[in-house]
């Protein structure tokens, strides 16, 4: 998985606690690369054209070891949206997850 460390003075400021993580975005054209997340939104960078406040739907992908992932399927919001060295940044809001196999069976816990 990638390297995660806590944003200083992330949680006076947002509704949960974000961490500085690295995790691919699957998104239904594209993908990108997270900068941080929460329990309630994340961060990430693509290639792809996004509007604030358009609905998004997008996978996250945990590296459980050499061999296995599991996806965490995201329903949400794009609440910001930048231009960051020649690719888009994407703030979106979490409003619905849920853990799946990349196959897209429940997972085992």
């Amino acid at each position: 998985m990638g390297q995660s460390s806590q944003i200083p003075g992330g949680p006076g400021r947002r509704e949960a606690e974000r961490f500085n993580v690295q995790l691919n975005v699957l998104l239904p054209d594209g993908s990108g690369t997270t900068r941080n997340a929460s329990s309630k939104g994340v961060y990430f960078v693509t290639d792809r054209p996004m509007a604030p406040g358009s609905p998004i739907t997008f996978t996250l992908v945990f590296e459980l070891d050499e061999t296995e992932t599991m996806h965490l399927r995201c329903e949400g919001e794009i609440v910001r949206v930048e231009e960051t060295g020649g690719r888009t940044g994407v703030a979106a809001k979490i409003l619905s997850s849920s853990f799946q196999r990349p196959d897209g069976s429940p997972p085992d816990f």
